[in-house]
């Protein structure tokens, strides 16, 4: 049996796993009264393959509910560490995923982190940036599949738009794709906007950072053509040690033109990792004026309990158009 913790208990807390002989998903923290529980399923074994579009699962780290959208196959590289010669790379199953809107007040992250072009109403050749809420891009390791016997155990607008329930239970996931979509949702464009052009992890005194790109197309600036991406940044303490992000700083490189960014923490705030809340993220998003040959890379400065100050590298990244495939899709995706 899966449970989760209700959401009336802390309203500053952070879910997370323990484990018994029951799993159990439960709010941190210390003022009573204790979390109360509720079943949401039934644990099923993890998979060295994909997992189906419709699979419901746990967030290994953020503690959410969520369902599979789509699945890309991604190139992940690790950078070298000190001491070490060189990094390493390897193709790792990622996935764009509906999470559960009950959830969102708890992630240690804005709903709000994937944009995506959409025709302007009356300037065909400019775009609007738009947003879909609650979505999240997910790595394969992070899923801790379940099964349920609800008939809509992920409150999202999409949710009864995109799924129906899956008669074949021979197929292990409790939902599917609409019959009536499938045909529109034949992911054979490359340059999908939820397409991750690739994975780059990069470690510095125990916090990883992991930067994720993604490549949203053209569009008309004030009459000037420019070339978006989104990113997502995450953050995560792998040692437990408490510290806490007092500035960033990015700089973005293109045909000989420097841009920084930089500000006093992450949107406005100075979040603080810690062995109970380990792990935080943002998206943003950058233009320039060529489709390749750009650059992104930067740092952030995060200060320990003891008042000391270190930086943390932000990992270079590529900021190009599609110009090679940049993933192996292999499910079926909205578009």
């Amino acid at each position: 049996m899966l449970c989760v913790g209700r959401p009336a208990v802390i309203k500053i807390a952070r879910r997370c796993f323990s484990s018994t002989n029951v799993t159990l998903v439960r709010f941190r923290g210390t003022a009573p009264p204790p979390p109360e529980l509720v079943r949401v399923g039934t644990m099923m074994s993890a998979k060295e393959e994909f997992y189906q579009p419709g699979q419901l699962f746990l967030h290994r780290l953020y503690a959410y509910r969520a369902i599979i959208v789509c699945s890309f196959n991604v190139k992940v590289h690790w950078l070298p560490k000190s001491k070490e010669a060189i990094g390493t790379s390897k193709m790792v199953p990622y996935y764009q995923v509906l999470i559960n809107r009950s959830d969102w007040d708890y992630m240690s992250f804005r709903p709000d982190m994937t944009s995506y072009f959409v025709d302007h109403n009356t300037h065909k050749e400019e775009k609007v940036l738009s947003v879909i809420n609650g979505m999240d891009c997910v790595a394969h390791n992070d899923i801790i599949p379940y099964s349920t016997t609800e008939k809509e155990p992920i409150k999202h607008d999409l949710f009864d738009r995109l799924f129906e329930k899956n008669e074949d239970s021979a197929e292990g996931t409790n939902f599917i794709f609409r019959r009536d979509l499938m045909s529109y949702f034949n992911l054979n464009n490359q340059k999908s906007w939820l397409t991750p052009q690739a994975v780059y992890h990069e470690t510095t005194e125990g916090i990883e950072v992991t930067v994720i790109p993604f490549y949203l197309g053209p569009t008309y600036v004030h009459g000037q053509q420019k070339y978006f991406w989104r990113y997502i940044v995450r953050l995560q303490t792998l040692d437990g040690k408490s510290v806490v992000v007092r500035e960033r700083l990015l700089k973005v490189f293109s045909l000989n033109n420097l841009q920084q960014v930089g500000g006093a923490g992450i949107d406005g705030g100075n979040p603080r990792l810690t062995s109970q809340n380990p792990v935080l993220q943002f998206s943003s998003t950058v233009e320039l004026s060529q489709p390749k040959g750009g650059h992104m890379w930067g740092r952030f400065t995060l200060e320990r309990d003891d008042g000391s100050t270190f930086e943390v590298t932000v990992p270079t990244i590529a900021l190009e158009s599609h110009t090679e495939v940049p993933g192996e899709q292999s499910e079926n995706v909205v578009q």
